[in-house]
């Protein structure tokens, strides 16, 4: 009787540990810090059954939006303003490590400064052009 005991107790105990019974979700992002207000996050499970991306503002996910998700993949997240961002991935049966994305985008006075640049450089090409067009018609004259 105590032999039937220990083998349901060593069998119970192996499918409880056993790598093919506990699905891992591993949750990574490509960065740490977005100064654009887009990211990608990518997760691999073992689970083969769909997944909710959980995203929160608070480090304790106490209001959350969730997204459902495929087992396997990757997913680009845009549009977001400046702030810490966290996120996990969960199942029925568990929940993943927790990314954290900072959101620190340019200074204003920077995007200005590559729009008036550009906008110079624009205006220097049209000149050039314009003096070659007219220098080439007064050559033909």
């Amino acid at each position: 009787m105590q032999t039937r005991v220990c083998t349901v107790s060593w069998l119970v105990f192996l499918l409880t540990v056993s790598s093919s019974c506990i699905a891992e979700i591993r949750l990574s992002s490509d960065s740490d810090i977005s100064p654009e207000g887009y990211f990608v996050l990518s997760w691999q499970s073992d689970a083969g059954r769909p997944l909710t991306l959980e995203q929160s503002q608070t480090e304790t996910f106490n209001d959350i939006k969730t997204y459902i998700l495929p087992a396997e993949g990757s997913i680009t997240l845009t549009g977001f303003v400046d702030g810490n961002y966290f996120f996990r991935i969960s199942s029925d049966v568990e929940i993943s490590n927790t990314v954290e994305v900072l959101v620190s985008h340019h200074a204003l006075s920077r995007a200005f400064s590559f729009f008036f640049l550009g906008l110079l450089l624009f205006f220097i090409l049209l000149t050039a052009i314009f003096i070659g067009h007219s220098r080439v018609g007064l050559q033909n004259d």
